[in-house]
């Protein structure tokens, strides 16, 4: 089972950091929404029924119903559609106006889906202000696993970061929430969606992304990151030396950090102390529950 302290942990160490990488003062509020969280990590790991929507008729006539379902990953399309589903309806019921990106690709491993749909949201600077810090996780999963921890436990820390973000009276920079589709598959949802930003023209700051973040058997609540610039290293350790949390750095690639960064773009991933638990093979190395 993921532990949903270490998570909300998070959040506030994430959040503290997103509002000083933007250059602004941290409120005084710690009032998060773990509700919402607690919500969408049940049920994007099947504890909890999801709504998904389906035809039936004939070429004469099509009616749209829906009926409700456990996953039990989020690897097949029909799985991933409902968790990007899932993911839009969330943001959308918290006052974010979510969108589609949808995109077709010759990327990623062998025999691997070429569509898929990244889901996210703009939530704008409240001065003028052509930057962004883009903040984002991978809502797939490896086949056969609920993916509590890989990455379930990450989508939510995204999500309790922007609803925190979103309730600042002043932003100075722009912000970009994304969950990505098949991390698990050749980052292909990061790297169309940066591609995407890089078309765009974006002014992009940064891009953090996180990948784990429910494992802390230790209870040191360290975290690690992945392959920093310079100034953000500087920038995530001033705030977790704040916190008392301890901050080790990786040289990881494997996640989708590696997007932004291989076609220009400042970034760096956050994680457990993962390095740590792959080379301790007395700790757990699951993808599922913790």
């Amino acid at each position: 089972m993921v532990n949903f302290g270490r998570i909300i942990g998070a959040v506030l160490f994430f959040y503290i950091l997103s509002i000083a990488v933007a250059g602004q003062t941290v409120p005084a509020s710690k009032d998060f929404a773990s509700a919402a969280q607690i919500e969408l990590l049940a049920k994007l790991t099947g504890k909890k029924a999801v709504k998904v929507s389906f035809e039936i008729g004939n070429e004469k006539r099509t009616l749209k119903r829906q009926r409700e379902v456990k996953l039990t990953d989020r690897y097949s399309v029909f799985a991933r559609k409902a968790s990007a589903n899932l993911l839009y309806r969330s943001l959308r019921q918290e006052g974010i106006k979510p969108q589609r990106h949808s995109y077709t690709t010759e990327l990623g491993h062998v025999n691997t889906p070429k569509q898929g749909t990244n889901i996210y949201a703009i939530i704008p600077a409240t001065i003028k202000s052509d930057e962004y810090v883009l903040l984002g996780a991978h809502y797939d999963s490896v086949k056969g696993s609920p993916g509590a921890n890989d990455n379930a436990s990450g989508t939510v820390l995204v999500l309790g970061v922007a609803l925190q973000i979103l309730k600042l009276n002043e932003r100075k920079r722009n912000f970009i929430i994304v969950f990505f589709d098949q991390e698990e598959r050749g980052l292909i949802g990061s790297r169309m969606f940066a591609r995407k930003l890089k078309r765009d023209g974006m002014n992009l700051h940064s891009a953090h992304t996180v990948d784990q973040m429910g494992w802390d058997a230790d209870g040191d609540k360290a975290i690690e990151i992945e392959l920093p610039t310079p100034a953000l290293e500087k920038a995530y350790r001033q705030e977790a030396a704040k916190l008392s949390i301890t901050v080790h750095k990786t040289n990881v690639p494997s996640t989708d950090h590696t997007a932004f960064r291989e076609i220009g773009f400042n970034a760096i991933g956050v994680t457990e102390e993962y390095k740590k638990r792959r080379h301790d093979p007395a700790l757990p190395q699951r993808h599922g529950y913790l």
